[in-house]
């Protein structure tokens, strides 16, 4: 009896916790965190601008998983007559496609067939490029999203962990440590690390993606502090959904493929730390990464509920076309 009423006593109910944590939120929010965002604008307005116009401009960029969407754009975003570019990716012939229309800009341009959990060859690749032309920035782009890699709900989702995490956390941990030692010793670089807002929250039934995003957004934060000693410079890029992914949603929401490169070009001459766009979809996932966890467990259950039965809609109708039960 004694030990239970010391516990009651010095122990929030956890039914009263949720609102102990947004009044501590709501208190941190007005006498911290609103006074030093209006500081912070007048510090990173200038230092912004002062980047931006005196940052060297990359003359050897490589960009993993550019064989299309937004990597592809940013090889055609960075394609001019100063530039190498050094493509990778695991689709010889987009890879190609891609590569042919950078060259037409005046680029000289290297693809790199690698599949990216081969990380041996991925490393032995990205340092016989280093040798070559010295990579002044570097995007890792390269992911496997969804929960599983399951040929339609065919396979079981639960044995596939292991292919996720070699793509998702190895092949992207490899690829920037690759790259980025050999910075350290040239006292110069830029690394961007392709993160999804869902590194801020979660997808539903996208377990393995989720927990592969947020991994890299913890090292993210870690190395650009790191390196910066060394003149190394680390970005987070988190673009939101773009005109032709295949996404259920209105097209007026969604921004330009290659704006989003041209913004992401821009922002990184001027070292953002966290470049977003839409800025729109950013905010949503930023709202739902600071619920407390209780009311976050409801609303994501109620989102994965939603979701799931649009995905389950869509994987029924591929497994009747993969069958050849219907057309496509």
């Amino acid at each position: 009896m004694s030990c239970s009423y010391k516990a009651a006593f010095f122990t929030v109910p956890p039914y009263l916790q949720p609102i102990c944590e947004v009044v501590t939120v709501w208190i941190f929010t007005t006498l911290f965190s609103i006074p030093a965002c209006f500081a912070v604008i007048f510090v990173d307005a200038p230092m912004n601008l002062w980047k931006y116009y005196t940052s060297q401009v990359p003359k050897t960029i490589v960009i993993t998983d550019s064989s299309s969407g937004i990597g592809g754009a940013l090889a055609n975003t960075y394609a001019d007559l100063n530039t190498n570019l050094g493509l990778i990716g695991r689709d010889k012939d987009r890879l190609e496609k891609v590569a042919q229309a950078c060259r037409r800009k005046g680029a000289i341009v290297e693809i790199m067939k690698i599949e990216f959990s081969n990380c041996e060859q991925l490393a032995q690749e990205l340092e016989r490029f280093d040798e070559k032309y010295k990579i002044d920035l570097l995007f890792t782009n390269a992911a496997q999203a969804g929960v599983s890699n399951n040929e339609f709900g065919l396979r079981d989702w639960t044995n596939q962990w292991e292919y996720f995490t070699s793509s998702n956390i190895t092949g992207n941990i490899e690829t920037v440590m690759a790259v980025f030692k050999r910075m350290q010793r040239r006292k110069h670089g830029q690394i961007a690390i392709m993160l999804p807002v869902v590194g801020l929250t979660f997808i539903p039934q996208m377990c393995y993606y989720n927990a592969s995003k947020a991994a890299l957004l913890s090292l993210a934060r870690d190395i650009r502090y790191i390196g910066r000693t060394d003149n190394i410079r680390v970005n987070v890029i988190s673009p939101g959904i773009a005109k032709g992914q295949s996404m259920p949603v209105a097209t007026w929401l969604v921004g330009d493929m290659n704006t989003l490169a041209q913004r992401i070009k821009n922002q990184l001459y001027a070292d953002v730390f966290l470049i977003g766009w839409p800025f729109s979809e950013d905010l949503v996932f930023f709202g739902l990464s600071v619920l407390p966890p209780r009311v976050a467990e409801i609303v994501h259950w109620a989102i994965a509920k939603a979701w799931g039965k649009y995905q389950n809609r869509v994987i029924d109708h591929l497994v009747e076309v993969k069958k050849g039960r219907i057309p496509e």
